[in-house]
């Protein structure tokens, strides 16, 4: 849903993406669809929402209407609902217009007379291109971040600003490809991870991620958990939909306190509008909704299936996570750290992500880190971010130079900076016999130990990546 943006969000959708395994996406799909019974597409319920979007903003449309009063106010309010981006760009005061913006205008089905005018191929009221633009952003965030991301919940993990929930996943190659063109457009990109208004943090989507490689074993465990449930639904709900919304939200941040619980899951019911609302609330589903979490935390068979599982998943997502810190911290653009987010930072969306750091204890992790202690689980994330900058600050000439992919087959994503002289392999999907073409000379390496070792063409991707399951090298000398 963005495009062009330099603030973030593009990274952490594309990289969210990229550790989406593909072969994850039919059965997750189907297993969603059966449990829940929501087969609707999503870019159905974006456009239903924005529908009911447009609705709340009449002033705004009606300006809108007011600077075009001879062209059909419907189809002027259908352009707004068709347009499948936040906004076009068009300037009305240099005349600039995009291609890009033109494709975007015209797919809209506008009637010719108002993309005539929005495309500036005709005279029109600057402000009504103005106004235009400044209808579609509001009208589009309300309905697909707000809105959308809550009635189809396929995977919590794609529903992200920024983010398209039906693309599930990302090739290497085409990772690859956005990273040359940031290098080239907008070096100085920042890159996101987590931030005060992502819908979970970058840790809890990485945990999500993890099923799209395990869809078998979670499609056992959850039909499980709805099994052992069942007793604690009541007349008015939870919805299926809500319970395996719910089931995600305590995959990707348990553990977490009842509290923070059942804020959220109001906020996500009402933010949903299918069951309840923030203007006219269903308090009586409100309270089973409520009812049914509370009495979860006492049912000791779905804790005892629960709680294993979650483990794993948790293991599975934290390699996720410092694999994607070292792809923020190495790849072309300026890395992004939010508060709390150095080190495993489980949160949802504002104001959960507000919560108070704990910033001596941060300290005191990053005191071990500087001090040359070996990562640990707890540290290993820190550690990564921590030897990753310092080798910015040591060598930056390699950071605004070149993102040149390497060759590492469809599951490792591996790359150099500058002239060839930083290293980075990041397995992406597990795959034993992948091996890198790296360049010849002498490497250091960056992240433990320092050892030093001439590489020269096919490597082993399992020789240059250590205990933390990412590598980062330093080029030594040049080719010998």
């Amino acid at each position: 849903m963005a495009r062009g943006g330099t603030v973030g969000y593009e990274f952490a959708a594309e990289v969210g993406a990229l550790f989406s395994d593909p072969e994850g996406e039919a059965p997750l799909t189907a297993l969603y669809q059966e449990l829940t019974g929501d087969r609707a597409p999503f870019p159905e319920v974006a456009t239903e929402a924005k529908r009911a979007a447009r609705r709340a903003v009449p002033a705004r449309l009606d300006r809108v209407l007011a600077l075009a009063p001879d062209l059909d106010p419907t189809a002027v309010a259908d352009a707004v609902v068709a347009l499948p981006v936040y906004r076009t760009y068009v300037e009305p005061s240099t005349g600039q217009v995009a291609s890009e913006d033109r494709e975007l205008v015209t797919a809209t089905g506008a009637p010719p007379e108002l993309a005539a005018r929005l495309l500036l191929d005709e005279p029109a009221p600057a402000e009504l291109v103005t106004r235009f633009q400044q209808l579609t952003a509001p009208v589009t965030a309300k309905a697909v971040e707000d809105t959308a991301f809550y009635r189809s919940v396929r995977l919590l993990a794609h529903n992200e600003v920024g983010n398209d929930p039906t693309r599930f996943s990302l090739p290497v190659d085409a990772f690859h490809a956005a990273c040359v063109e940031r290098a080239e457009r907008h070096p100085r990109m920042l890159l996101a991870g987590t931030t005060h208004d992502t819908k979970r943090s970058a840790d809890t989507r990485a945990r999500l991620l993890a099923l799209t490689g395990i869809p078998e074993a979670f499609d056992l465990h959850v039909r499980r958990w709805f099994a052992v449930t069942d007793h604690l639904v009541g007349d008015p709900g939870p919805t299926p939909t809500e319970r395996w919304f719910l089931f995600q939200t305590l995959l990707g941040s348990w553990p977490l306190t009842f509290d923070r619980l059942e804020a959220y899951l109001l906020k996500a019911a009402r933010e949903a509008g299918v069951t309840t609302d923030w203007v006219d609330g269903d308090e009586a589903h409100e309270a089973a909704l409520v009812a049914f979490a509370r009495q979860l935390f006492e049912v000791a068979a779905f804790w005892a299936d629960f709680v294993p599982f979650a483990q794993r998943v948790a293991r599975l997502g934290e390699r996720i996570s410092v694999a994607q810190v070292l792809l923020r911290a190495t790849t072309p653009g300026v890395c992004d750290v939010y508060q709390g987010d150095e080190t495993w930072f489980l949160s949802l969306v504002d104001p959960d992500v507000r919560r108070p750091t704990d910033r001596h204890a941060r300290r005191r992790q990053l005191d071990a880190v500087r001090s040359g202690a070996r990562p640990t689980r707890a540290t290993a994330k820190l550690h990564v971010l921590h030897r990753a900058l310092d080798l910015r600050r040591r060598r930056p000439g390699p950071f605004v130079g070149a993102h040149r992919p390497l060759h590492a087959g469809r599951a490792t994503t591996a790359f150099t900076r500058g002239d060839d002289e930083v290293l980075v392999v990041v397995p992406v999907h597990r795959d034993p016999a992948a091996h890198v073409d790296a360049p010849a000379g002498r490497w250091r390496e960056v992240l433990l130990d320092g050892a030093e070792r001439d590489l020269d063409g096919r490597t082993p991707v399992g020789t240059l990546v250590g205990v933390l399951g990412v590598g980062l090298w330093e080029r030594v000398d040049g080719p010998s």
